[in-house]
């Protein structure tokens, strides 16, 4: 038996109201004990928040995903990699990269003309300046646990839900579009939409769902260091 498309859907509603009750009561106590005009208070706050939220919605994914429907982690995709993958996956990751990257580079040429056209990103420089502390903090909400969950729902859930209603093109269609669209950055959606065939292709590829999260994490890792340096 496979988990269905309102299983998925289920999950990811209890998840998002577990989410915004733990920022709620998080925002509550940093007006309240706190400086909210500190960058890195809010910095801070969102690393420690994470925490509950990964938590919460791992135990949420067992119990109304897995359990629900007699299902183990497998069923996700938690298959372990073998050696052949592994050599496979160091020439895949960084090509994937660099597709996306060249999608964004096209995009934005094609919107802007010019990069003097591009919207200067400088002026939210003060609060991308990192201490170590807080730099350990956002690369592990960031660039390891919100690419865990992030391909848990989009990959392990929602493609292979539509993939069982529909057909494989539709999971890998559907699943990138949404993807896209939680995230609303406009700028960015071209490179999204990119962002989810390829996890889409690495999950298909390797049967597992290591393959996508080891690309996610090394591009949102890759993210959290640019901005570190660049501001």
């Amino acid at each position: 038996m496979r988990f269905r498309f309102k299983d998925v859907l289920k999950t990811v509603m209890i998840s998002l109201g577990l989410l915004v009750a733990i920022l709620i009561t998080a925002i509550t106590m940093l007006v309240v004990f706190g400086n909210p005009d500190d960058p890195d208070a809010i910095l801070l706050l969102v690393g420690i928040c994470f925490i509950p939220i990964f938590i919460t919605t791992m135990i949420t994914i067992n119990k109304y995903l897995l359990r629900k429907n007699g299902l183990g982690w497998d069923a996700l995709g938690f298959v372990p990699l073998k050696k052949k993958q592994l050599l496979n996956l160091a020439w895949q990751v960084p090509l994937c990269w660099f597709l996306i990257l060249l999608t964004e580079i096209i995009f934005l040429a094609l919107l802007f003309g010019d990069s003097k056209n591009i919207p200067d990103a400088h002026g939210s420089a003060q609060i991308m300046e990192f201490t170590p502390f807080i730099f350990i903090m956002v690369f592990l909400t960031v660039a390891i646990f919100t690419p865990i969950l992030e391909e848990i729902i989009f990959r392990g859930g929602l493609l292979q839900a539509l993939k069982n209603k529909f057909n494989t093109p539709v999971g890998v269609i559907g699943s990138s579009l949404l993807f896209m669209i939680v995230h609303g950055i406009p700028l960015i959606m071209p490179a999204l939409f990119v962002m989810g065939l390829s996890f889409s292709y690495l999950y298909q590829k390797h049967k597992s769902i290591y393959a996508p999260i080891i690309l996610h994490i090394f591009i949102n890792g890759i993210n959290v260091i640019a901005v570190n340096i660049m501001f």
